[in-house]
């Protein structure tokens, strides 16, 4: 890898991603972890069929942690329960690297997560009557330590969106 990310010449690079089950909740990071043994039976098999001269890196992509602290004005004939087990269910598999993004084929390598996006994940939930607040968060997976991410979350080139445990609230009638 050169300094500045960029895939020198000659090499080729392969992110492989684990498929997982967990599209409903967070997908816990040891289920990320690329098994050495897989990485070593697709660079026996791709070593075979490289170009001479050609170098082959394989590895797993950089996770980014995802979290998103949400607050909600329920309708007074919705189950709050419901309705927030469902915002908390689109929100895990909405950022999910698997089968999550905007179109639920998995999360694009490197493309960058928008407030906009997620407002829109919860606001088709039913039983909503309106959005007080939401906000993003990175999480640091070892710390769980959490940083303000404003309205965009940058994703590198070589990185995928992960989910961390979403808050869900509702408000109470006279707040906002």
């Amino acid at each position: 890898t050169v300094d500045n990310g960029s895939i020198p010449p000659g090499v080729v690079r392969l992110l492989l991603v684990p498929k997982t089950d967990e599209v409903d909740r967070p997908v816990p990071r040891e289920r990320l972890a690329l098994p050495g043994h897989v990485r070593n039976e697709v660079q026996a098999y791709l070593d075979e069929r490289r170009l001479i001269g050609t170098r082959l890196e394989i590895g797993p992509p950089e996770y980014v942690t995802v979290a998103a602290a949400v607050r909600i004005k329920i309708n007074q004939f919705a189950n709050a329960d419901s309705v927030m087990t469902e915002v908390k269910r689109r929100l895990y598999r909405f950022l999910n690297p698997v089968v999550g993004g905007p179109d639920g084929a998995g999360w694009p390598f490197g493309r960058n997560l928008f407030f906009s996006e997620v407002s829109g994940v919860i606001q088709r939930v039913a039983g909503i009557e309106y959005i007080g607040e939401v906000k993003l968060y990175i999480v640091d997976p070892k710390t769980g330590e959490r940083q303000d991410a404003g309205s965009r979350i940058t994703i590198p080139p070589n990185g995928l969106i992960c989910s961390a445990e979403h808050q869900v609230t509702a408000i109470a009638d006279g707040q906002s």
